[in-house]
């Protein structure tokens, strides 16, 4: 995974890139929407108020 964050004129961009993962994997349409969701909810939150939105620990994967 690799972040790449750039300042522009009207606020920063972040590009997040999942490599290897492509839409042939089996959970690549569902995992998409996951990233997406952490990156700009929670992360949006956790740099815009200081407080995120992790995933709820009833919802985690089990270890």
């Amino acid at each position: 995974m690799s972040f790449d964050i750039t300042p522009g004129p009207n606020g920063t961009t972040l590009r997040f890139t999942h490599h290897g993962f492509t839409p042939d994997q089996t959970c690549y349409r569902e995992c998409s929407r996951g990233w997406t969701s952490c990156v700009t909810t929670s992360l949006h939150a956790l740099l815009t108020t200081g407080v995120g939105e992790p995933i709820p620990e009833s919802a985690a994967p089990a270890k």
